[in-house]
C-alpha cells in the first residue's frame, strides 16, 4: 500500500506527495525529510498528539518520514493525515508493500485525533485520480467514486485495514439519485423544450415576462438538465472550489447565481476565484438581469467570451429573467400596464442589445392557468435528461479536436471550431439577411440550428431548424415583446 498527500505547494493544481515511513531501533525521535516547510515541521506534534488520543501507541522507536519527490518544496497542514497513517501501518503487523493499493489522504489533524479540511483539500480528489489511487481519504462529502468521507484518524485507519482486504467497490457510498427537474413544473411544454435546447447546446437563455409566471423557477433548473461535467471539466471545478474552501461539487454541474447586489468584484475577484469561475462547467443564472450594474454585466460578457474569470477557467452557461414592464402588469390578462412607451423603452435597453446578443435562445413566458394543464402532455424527467444526454454525446465527438469546446454553444471559444459550421453559416445567411448581421449573431444563429438539428437527430442542418433558431432569437433585434401585445 503506498500512502501520498496533498501539498498546498504549487497553487491551483496542488502538489501530489508520496509519503514513506521507517521506524527502525535506536533512541526515541521523530524526523521528517524531504524539504518540508514550518507548517508541515509543527505537524509532528500534532501527529503524535492525534496518534495516542485516538487509542493508538506511539512507536518508541526512531520515526523517519521521507516526503517525495524530494526536490520539490512541500507546505500547509494537509499532509497530517498521511504521515499518521503511514506510522499507524508500519507499525501494524501489516507490511503495506506487499500490496498495490495506493491511497491519497487530505485533512489537518486535531490534537485529539478529529479530521478537518484544509486550503485547497477539495484538490486531493482530482489529484487522486491522475497519480491512479483507488481510494481518496477526504474530510468532506462529495459524490465521486474515488472519494471516501471519514471524520478521525481511527475511522481512516479502519479504512486503509479493510481496503487491504476488501474490493473497493463494497466500500464507495451510493451515489445520490437525481434530482428532479420538471415535476413540480405544470404545462409549459414550450419552455421546457427551450431549456432542453438550451442545456444540449450550452447555449444561453433569457426568459422574459410578467411576475409569478415561472421565470426564475424555470432559469433555476437548467443545471439540472445538463450532462455531467467529463474529467478535464470537474478537474478545474474541483481545483477552483479547492482554491475558494467550498465544499467539492463533484461531477454535478453548478448552479451560481447573480443578483442585484452582486459586485463585480465578487464576480471576478483578483484574489480567490469568484462567481464567474464558481459556475465553471455549470450555469450563471442572471436574476432580473436588467437591474445588474454596468460594470458587473461588463464583467460577464467578458468572462463569458474569454472563458476566464481573472486567473481561474470561467465556461459557464447564462440564463437570465427579467419582467417585461416596470411596472410589471405588462403581458398579464387581469392587469393593466400604465407604464409609457418613452419608460418601456429605456426599460428595455438596460441590459444592453450587445450583451442580449450572447444569448442565444431569447423567448417570452406568458402567463399560464395551472388548472388548464393537460396531464397526457407531461413527460417524464427521463425523457428530457435523454434526449439532452445523447445530442450532448454528438457534440462532443463533433468537436473532440478542440480545446474548450463541448458543445455548440461554446464554439466562440476556440475560432478555430468556426470552420465546421461554415457550410451552415452560408445558408443561414441567405436566409436570415440583415437578421444575421454580425458574426455574433451569425454563429449564434448557425450553432443553435445545429444544435435543433442534434435533438432531431439530423446529420444535417435543414430549412426548418435554421427558421426555428431565428424564431428564438428575434428578441433583442429590436422586435422587443412589448411592441407586439401593448
Amino acid at each position: 500500500m503506498k500512502i501520498f498527500g496533498f501539498s498546498n505547494k504549487g497553487g491551483y493544481s496542488g502538489l501530489t506527495v508520496g509519503i514513506e515511513c521507517d521506524i527502525r531501533n535506536g533512541f526515541p525521535g521523530f524526523d521528517i525529510v524531504g524539504l518540508p516547510d514550518t507548517g508541515i515541521k509543527e505537524s509532528k506534534e500534532r501527529v503524535r498528539s492525534a496518534i495516542r488520543n485516538s487509542g493508538f501507541k506511539f512507536p518508541q522507536q526512531r520515526v523517519l518520514i521521507s516526503l517525495y519527490p524530494a526536490w520539490e518544496n512541500k507546505s500547509g497542514s494537509l499532509l497530517d493525515l498521511g504521515i499518521a497513517l503511514s506510522i499507524l501501518l508500519a507499525s501494524s503487523k501489516v507490511n503495506p508493500k506487499e500490496h498495490s493499493l495506493s491511497i491519497m489522504t487530505a485533512g489537518e489533524l486535531t490534537l485529539g485525533g478529529e479530521v478537518v479540511p484544509g486550503p485547497q483539500a477539495l484538490g486531493a480528489v482530482s489529484a487522486a485520480e491522475k497519480a491512479g489511487c483507488r481510494l481518496c481519504l477526504v474530510p468532506f462529502r462529495t459524490d465521486n467514486t474515488v472519494a471516501q468521507h471519514i471524520t478521525n484518524l481511527r475511522q481512516a485507519y479502519a479504512v486503509c485495514m479493510k481496503a487491504l482486504e476488501t474490493p473497493l467497490s463494497a466500500m464507495l457510498p451510493a451515489r445520490e439519485e437525481e434530482q428532479p427537474v420538471f415535476t413540480d413544473v405544470f404545462g409549459m411544454e414550450e419552455e421546457k423544450e427551450a431549456l432542453c435546447l438550451s442545456a444540449a447546446g450550452f447555449h444561453s437563455l433569457f426568459l422574459f415576462g410578467p411576475p409569478g409566471v415561472g421565470k426564475t423557477l424555470l432559469c433555476s433548473r437548467l443545471n439540472l438538465l445538463l450532462p455531467d461535467n467529463d474529467s478535464t471539466t470537474s478537474d478545474e471545478v474541483t481545483r477552483i472550489y479547492g482554491c475558494s474552501g467550498l465544499t467539492v461539487p463533484g461531477s454535478k454541474p453548478q448552479m451560481r447565481k447573480i443578483t442585484v447586489d452582486t459586485s463585480a468584484i465578487r464576480f471576478c475577484s483578483s484574489k480567490l476565484p469568484g462567481e464567474g469561475s464558481l459556475a465553471h462547467g455549470g450555469v450563471l443564472m442572471l436574476d432580473e438581469v436588467n437591474k445588474l450594474g454596468p460594470k458587473l454585466t461588463e464583467s460577464i460578457k467578458t468572462a463569458y467570451d474569454s472563458g476566464f474569470s481573472g486567473l481561474y477557467p470561467a465556461r459557464f452557461l447564462m440564463s437570465a429573467n427579467m419582467n417585461v414592464c416596470p411596472c410589471g402588469c405588462l403581458g398579464r390578462p387581469d392587469a393593466v400596464c400604465t407604464c409609457t412607451l418613452h419608460r418601456l423603452e429605456s426599460y428595455w435597453k438596460r441590459p444592453g442589445t450587445a450583451f442580449l446578443e450572447r444569448f442565444d435562445i431569447r423567448i417570452p413566458v406568458k402567463a399560464f392557468d395551472i388548472m388548464s394543464a393537460d396531464p397526457s402532455l407531461a413527460k417524464p424527467d427521463s425523457w428530457y435528461r435523454d434526449r439532452v444526454r445523447e445530442a450532448s454525446e454528438r457534440q462532443k465527438h463533433r468537436y473532440r479536436e478542440f480545446d474548450n469546446v463541448n458543445a455548440n454553444g461554446q464554439v466562440h471559444l476556440n475560432p478555430s471550431a468556426v470552420r465546421l459550421i461554415a457550410r451552415e453559416a452560408d445558408m443561414v445567411s441567405r436566409m436570415a439577411g440583415t437578421k444575421s448581421t454580425g458574426q455574433r449573431n451569425l454563429i449564434g444563429t448557425v450553432t443553435l440550428s445545429r444544435t435543433i438539428a442534434d435533438m432531431e437527430q439530423s446529420a444535417d442542418v435543414k430549412e426548418e431548424h435554421i427558421n426555428k433558431a431565428l424564431e428564438l432569437r428575434r428578441y433583442g433585434f429590436g422586435d422587443y415583446y412589448w411592441k407586439e401585445i401593448r
